[in-house]
Order: structure tokens, then sequence, then C-alpha cells
């Protein structure tokens, strides 16, 4: 089986600091190519994160009727939370290899790789395809639909997700992408959160040498699929019943706004500059430096700030008890909290947008605890996550509400990038 030429991989290491860490979304207007070297190198820095810690308690018999979930349909993409999304291709569920070897694994069409990080991959056969501009010429046009479960530490771009196609000797096609097609936009925050599902469609221009497409690329659990060529006259696939997207709804708890900030459409407060981070109606004023390249992480006190220089300053506000509404998710044996959240990101850099930060819980030598642990789904009490990019100079304040275990810990909120900090749950 062919594995991604590794020449580039420390360097692509090097990459995962505060200015890339938007997962390769550095500058509008990148090419996808490169936007996908960079998610590259996000993904290794989240392969030196484990998973530990007590396995979270589900209901038995399935996820209750009554209990919330989240449907986003955006920019080709639907991306599920709370709910079943099951890995169907041409009217079959897909079935299961797990994947124990670091070799490089041919994962058959229509089957679902799961892989030792509790990622789960699923490529259907791709089908014919008719774009609305001709390819180049030794190109196939075709289109494959996806299916990806997110276990994290990090959120997974959409489009650097998809652009890891690989020829048989491990060299990247140039391009790969028919951009433009089947709700696919060149430029996409599209994101898949980590706890999340997603399936999609993509058109790929197939060259005429055997090409795979590599989700996992660099990682050191390598499933490739193979982007077969359509034979002529095969009847269309049988499409998937996707749910569709959930309304927007307003929560009760909202963050309160400081003076001049103005409420985005994801509840999250916003001010152009750099103003003062409060708690409790004071500002804060101890500041903690924080090296992203730093191996050792950093215990941020809640009601401190920590400060990536020239990137980012983020303030976790103290927590308090949290009541779920009967429709939350997850359900189980947890302790529930809310807090307040503020960022400040730096004029001079692309910093994380507020939806990377405190996704994750760990352990206090910072392993992941796993999914459903960490955000908690209850849009109508507190927001979720609010996906919007947010343009660097500004500052931010929202509200969440977390979701860990009640026995063992002591636990922390982590982000879902690289930044080696932690905040105290308990």
């Amino acid at each position: 089986m062919p594995r991604a030429v590794k020449t580039s991989v420390d360097s692509l290491a090097a990459m995962a600091s505060s200015s890339v860490v938007r997962a390769g979304v550095v500058a509008r207007g990148r090419a996808l190519n490169g936007m996908a070297v960079v998610a590259t190198a996000m993904v290794l820095a989240a392969a030196c994160t484990t998973t530990t810690g007590p396995t979270p308690t589900m209901s038995t018999g399935g996820l209750a009727a009554e209990q919330a979930s989240l449907v986003v349909v955006a920019d080709g993409m639907t991306v599920v939370k709370g709910k079943a999304l099951p890995a169907v291709c041409n009217g079959v569920t897909a079935p299961e290899q797990v994947i124990t070897t670091q070799k490089a694994v041919l994962v058959p069409l229509g089957t679902t790789a799961v892989m030792p990080t509790r990622a789960r991959f699923t490529m259907c056969a791709p089908e014919a395809y008719q774009p609305t501009k001709p390819v180049d010429a030794g190109r196939t046009p075709v289109k494959v639909r996806m299916y990806y479960t997110n276990p994290g530490p990090l959120s997974r771009y959409f489009l650097t997700f998809i652009d890891q196609v690989i020829y048989a000797d491990g060299r990247m096609v140039e391009m790969p992408i028919i951009d433009g097609e089947l709700g696919i936009k060149t430029l996409s925050y599209a994101r898949i959160l980590p706890g999340e599902s997603a399936t999609w469609e993509v058109a790929y221009a197939v060259p005429a040498e055997k090409v795979f497409f590599a989700p996992f690329l660099f990682e050191p659990y390598l499933a490739q699929f193979e982007i077969t060529k359509p034979a002529a006259g095969a009847p269309p696939q049988v499409q998937p019943q996707l749910p569709s997207a959930t309304p927007a709804v307003t929560p009760k708890t909202l963050p309160v706004l400081e003076p001049g900030m103005t409420m985005s459409p994801g509840h999250t407060g916003v001010i152009e500059g750099d103003i003062p981070h409060t708690c409790g109606g004071k500002a804060t004023g101890v500041v903690h430096p924080v090296e992203e390249r730093k191996d050792s992480l950093a215990v941020i006190p809640p009601g401190d700030s920590a400060l990536v220089t020239g990137a980012y300053r983020v303030t976790l506000c103290p927590g308090a008890p949290y009541q779920p509404s009967p429709e939350v998710f997850p359900k189980g044996d947890y302790e529930y909290r809310l807090f307040t959240a503020y960022e400040t990101m730096s004029k001079m850099n692309t910093a994380r947008d507020p939806v990377e930060f405190f996704v994750n819980v760990s352990d206090a030598q910072g392993n992941l605890i796993p999914q459903p642990v960490g955000r908690v789904l209850d849009p109508t009490v507190v927001a979720y996550a609010d996906r919007a990019p947010y343009d660097a100079g500004k500052t931010m304040v929202w509200t969440f509400a977390v979701a860990y275990p009640k026995t063992g810990g002591p636990y922390f909120l982590r982000t879902s990038g690289a930044a080696p900090a932690m905040w105290p749950l308990t």
C-alpha cells in the first residue's frame, strides 16, 4: 500500500503554532493544497494526545427521543451532534474494519475504518459526475460520498481534510478537488468539532494513474481508500436520507455584554479592539504567558488570563453549577458547570476563533477524556458553539456549559488546538 512521503514531516510539525492554528486557513485566498499542508501539521500535534480516564456513561438502547441534537448544513457538509449519522453507501450500511497496524491499510470502498484514536471514516464508491466546467485533459470527474466522526482533540476543517489525495508512490495530487461543485467553496471555515460526525460529497478530477484518498495523512495509523473510476453506464447510486438543519434558537442564558459590544448571530458578544476581560464585574489582572511550542502544560486558574504573544489573550471565568434541561446532551452520571470566557485576538496575527477554546476535558496529565464528555448541547438554555470566524483585533465573550465525570479527577478544560495550557474544572 502507498504511504505518504514523509520528507516534510519535521517542518510540518514545527508549523503547529499560533500563526497557523486556524487549521490551515491562515489567510483568506490561500489555495486548497496549501491549506491541507497546515492542517496536516495540526494532526501531528493531535497524534501526541492520548485518551484516558473513565468511560463516559451513555443511556442503553440508543439516544433518547427527547435528547437534544444539532444538525448544521453548510458549504456542502452536514454535521451532527447528539444523534446517529449512519454511514450508508448506495443504500447499504457500511461494515466496519478496525485498524490496528501502523502499516498503510487499503480499506474497501463502502467500509468504515475505525481508528485507534476512535476516529471513524467511510468512503463510498465513486460515481460518474458531470461538472459545470470541463476538467483538465487526462482527468476523470467523479463524485464521492464520505463520512467522518471526530473524537478530538482538534477540530477538522472540511476543506483541508478532503484535499489529501495521493499517488501510489506517496506524492500529493495537485488540485484534486473540482472547486465550486456540490456546494463546496474554495474558502470555507466549516469545521467538524470534537464529538461531531459529518457527511459530504466531493467532486474530484481523478488522474489517469491510480490514486488514493488518505484521510489521516502523516498520522501513525494510516487508512487509505482507492478513488476508482466508475464503470461506463453505471446507474446512479442510492442517496442517503440526511437530517435537515436544526432551526436556530435563542438560549435563555447569554453572556453579559461589555459596553459597546454587540451580540452576534452565534450568541457571542463582539467588539473591535482590546478591552479588559471581566469576571464577576471585576477586570482580570493576572496574565500567564504561554508558549505554544512548549511540551509542558501550564495550569491557568479560572479568573486569570493566558497570553500567547502576538496571537491572543484568553480568559476563563470561574464556573458555576449548571442545571441542565431534560433534553441535555450528554446525559449520564456527570457534573455540569456553566462558564463565561473571553478572547482578544491580536491585530498582528491570525488566532483561534472562540469555538476552538474549552471544548475538551482532560485529566491532570492533559490526556483527553473521551467524548461525549466536554461541551454540552442544551440549545434552549445555553449556546453550544459559535462556528463563525472572527477577524483579528476583536474581543469576544461567550457562555457555554461542560459535562465531566462525577468520579475520578481532577479534571481540566483544554482547547481544541495545540495550546499547552489547561484550566481546572474541579
